[in-house]
């Protein structure tokens, strides 16, 4: 059995945990998703307090784990107390694996940050969410917009996560309603 967690907060700024298994099953790789786990603390203690919890409930045992798949921040990979050290007492087997998604993701916002062509593009990119939705009058002018092209109406402009390089696309499909931004701030042109 391997596992796979990620921390994330969700939108009610909620601490959560997804866990995923991996396993072999008639000689074919399985892969499922637990669910999402609450937790008030990421530490490395909680965490393996979580893990043993899950474990428990799914009726599997801690010393099958073979594999452990997580990001390389120190709760979850730390020498002294990370989630990693920390299931090496119940799970000797288990290898930790810095997670492939994460590694690329990391290499992704390292290129967007040093390729100035890229960074200078997302820079221009994030101006209109930083300054739209900063205001709350502005973010209301924005979203009452009405365009005569009979676009639909867009909930929100998105910014760009410091994290997550997928969260750049959402942002730069965002800016397609070019038309949208460019109203709302002729319209504040007007009002001074």
């Amino acid at each position: 059995i391997s596992i796979i967690l990620d921390e994330t907060s969700d939108i009610g700024r909620l601490e959560q945990v997804s866990f995923c298994l991996r396993y072999l099953n008639d000689g074919t790789t399985k892969e499922s998703f637990i669910g999402f786990h609450t937790t008030s603390s990421t530490d490395g203690e909680s965490l393996y307090k979580l893990v043993k919890s899950v474990f428990q409930e799914t009726d599997l045992t801690l010393k099958d784990m073979v594999r452990e798949c997580f990001d390389g921040a120190a709760n979850m990979n730390g020498v002294h107390s990370g989630l990693a050290t920390r299931m090496k007492e119940t799970s000797p087997l288990a290898v930790y694996v810095h997670c492939y998604g994460h590694l690329l993701n990391l290499a992704l916002q390292d290129t967007m940050t040093h390729v100035e062509v890229l960074r200078n593009a997302l820079g221009t990119v994030q101006s209109p969410y930083n300054f739209i939705e900063a205001s709350p009058k502005r973010h209301t002018m924005f979203m009452n917009i009405k365009l005569d092209d009979g676009s639909s109406p867009m909930t929100t402009l998105k910014s760009q996560s410091k994290t997550r390089w997928s969260c750049h696309w959402e942002a730069v499909k965002a800016v397609e309603k070019l038309p949208r931004i460019i109203s709302t701030l002729l319209l504040l042109l007007n009002e001074r």
